[in-house]
């Protein structure tokens, strides 16, 4: 028994001494855009996989002003922006295209119409069309729009490619809502419901709760803005502190190599061209 006791007593100690030594992942901190959010999820844990479990890449919310202004002060390593550059983005940052990703508009399940024009978003949003008879549904009674707060990127970039410009105001009467998955739930749970989420929000088991519409004719699918058919799209970026460098430079090389492709092609159209080529 003493035996047993002693080798008990020797094994754990060697355990212990195992677990002070052993190497901590190293942590690389992300957070912003919620529209790049379930990417940015699927892309920590396949690079947490691939290096053995040696970095840990974590994403939190808040916005793309949030990321920019959080890459700026330290809050985030990288921050994830789904709009372009702004006169509210700090100086000093630089933002790395990953993606193209389309700009969804999404309506309830129970909606029996076909399509949108832009030029219908677009009035719709402003609070110039108010019906859905307006719309082809005549007994849709009135619209109900979602839209995101003022710090959102989607919305920054749902202003620029539907509205014209990123500095024309949402209407008033389209609650600003803090995340891409609150208008789509909100969306899923109100029959004249309305709102513009990213492509991610579309896709899989919460994509199904809502009706992603044609614009002008063209599904928003990845396929149709790499062939140019559908032109609601806009690069999704990491945003830096300077230039990357070390740890948080070598992770996003990967996300725009082939390997970060093969995850990226499930959400959106990987990208790795520059800034200036996403806003030309």
């Amino acid at each position: 028994m003493k035996k047993q006791i002693l080798i008990l007593a020797v094994t754990m100690a060697a355990l212990a001494a195992f677990a002070g030594t052993a190497t901590a992942a190293t942590k690389i901190i992300t957070g912003g855009s919620t529209g790049l959010q379930v990417l940015g999820s699927a892309l920590a844990a396949q690079y947490g996989k691939e290096t053995g479990g040696k970095y840990r890449v974590t994403v939190s919310g808040g916005g793309s002003g949030a990321g920019q202004t959080g890459a700026a002060n330290g809050t985030f390593q990288i921050g994830n922006s789904s709009s372009d550059k702004s006169s509210s983005t700090p100086a000093g940052t630089v933002f790395t295209p990953i993606t193209k990703e389309p700009f969804a508009i999404i309506v309830n399940k129970s909606n029996p119409i076909k399509g949108l024009t832009g030029e219908q978003v677009k009035q719709i949003f402003l609070g110039q069309i108010t019906n859905w008879k307006d719309v082809g549904w005549a007994a849709g009674g009135a619209i109900k729009c979602f839209s995101r707060v003022s710090t959102s990127g989607t919305r920054q970039s749902f202003q620029k490619l539907f509205l014209g410009n990123i500095n024309t105001p949402v209407s008033n009467s389209c609650p600003a809502l803090a995340s891409n998955a609150l208008d789509r739930s909100s969306v899923a749970n109100t029959k004249g419901g309305i709102a513009y989420v990213t492509y991610a929000y579309t896709v899989g088991s919460g994509g199904a709760t809502v009706k992603t519409i044609p614009i002008d004719g063209v599904t928003p699918t990845l396929q149709n803005v790499v062939s140019n058919k559908y032109k609601y799209w806009n690069c999704q970026y990491f945003v830096t502190k300077g230039e990357p460098a070390g740890d948080v430079k070598t992770y996003i090389d990967w996300v725009r190599s082939s390997k970060g492709a093969a995850v990226i092609k499930n959400y959106a159209v990987p990208f790795t061209g520059t800034y200036d080529q996403c806003v030309s």
